[in-house]
């Protein structure tokens, strides 16, 4: 797990230095290629008991393939492309308030005071990290001095 994050890490930063001249759609759609290319082995050894497709499972998988999948990665792409990784990674501190939020609305699960409080504590986080521009402790950086004004 720790390795897979610090690829994502890796990919986000790359992403923005290499400045690859494929649009956010065909980047979206390679990576969806090799995705099919090494799970469907995966797939393919699983017991066709286990592997079924029915009226259960052709949701989440669709959900799976084309919302979390090939939506949320081009969104990403497009937001380190425009905003650059640092910016982006913070965000990445949502996906338990949106996680708990969804399976409030979709399975009727209960929230409690600790999610709220969590929420709560996540969205001050990421606003204060993306509003404030200054450190929060040691001396402020000095302004950089326009040309001819020294």
């Amino acid at each position: 797990m720790l390795l897979a994050a610090m690829s994502y890490a890796l990919y986000g930063v790359l992403l923005r230095h290499w400045k690859v001249p494929v649009p956010a759609w065909q980047s979206t759609f390679v990576q969806s290629i090799f995705a099919l290319l090494y799970m469907l082995p995966l797939y393919l050894r699983v017991p066709a008991a286990q592997a079924a497709l029915d009226v259960n499972t052709n949701p989440l998988i669709l959900y799976a393939g084309i919302f979390s999948s090939v939506l949320l990665s081009y969104l990403w792409i497009e937001g380190v492309h425009r905003l650059g990784p640092t910016r982006c990674s913070i965000f990445i501190n949502l996906l338990p308030l949106f996680t708990a939020l969804a399976a409030f609305v979709m399975l009727r699960e209960q929230l409690h005071g600790y999610h709220l409080l969590g929420g709560a504590v996540t969205l001050a986080g990421v606003l204060l990290a993306q509003t404030e521009q200054r450190p929060l402790f040691g001396p402020a950086p000095t302004p950089a001095l326009a040309p001819g004004k020294e």
